[in-house]
């Protein structure tokens, strides 16, 4: 009995190894295998659009961005929480960080997180679904109207102590 149990966990574990592989925990970015021109397929922003918002504008645009592609409350609530922690995580490690460049910190840091968000919640609610590409036009200008007044700022009170 002992040995016929121990063989069945073998099995498994050989299966689940042989059937899990690295390639497919990571969104590649540029595969757009599932994305089609089907006018009844729902419309999603594309994996590169939320990884470069995720670096650029920081991981809470990104997380916003693949919470409105997700169409259940409680991922789209896990996914903005996601992106309010690692933001809260990145503004730590940055203000604990004496480089006088923590714009390069911060970059790897976000960029950390949204491979770790997209392999997290891209997988778990949008994985094999069709879609089409959402434009990313309106994004971007919110994200650019926040940003630029926000930069000028930093550099008008960096010129300010120097």
């Amino acid at each position: 009995m002992e040995n016929n149990f121990e063989e069945n966990i073998r099995n498994k574990l050989n299966q689940n190894s042989k059937s899990t592989n690295v390639q497919s925990i990571f969104i590649n970015p540029w595969d757009e295998k599932n994305v089609v021109d089907d006018p009844n397929a729902p419309s999603f922003y594309s994996p590169l659009a939320i990884y470069l918002f995720s670096i650029i504008f920081s991981i809470i645009p990104g997380a916003i961005l693949l919470s409105i592609n997700v169409r259940s409350k409680r991922g789209k609530w896990l996914i903005n929480l996601f992106g309010v922690a690692a933001f809260i995580f990145d503004a730590i490690l940055v203000l604990g960080n004496n480089s006088r460049h923590p714009i390069n910190f911060s970059l790897i840091v976000n960029g950390m997180s949204a491979v770790i968000m997209m392999s997290i919640f891209w997988n778990k609610y949008l994985l094999n679904i069709e879609y089409r590409i959402r434009r990313i036009w309106i994004p971007l200008l919110i994200c650019l109207a926040i940003w630029i007044p926000l930069l000028a700022l930093i550099i008008y009170a960096n010129d300010s102590y120097v």
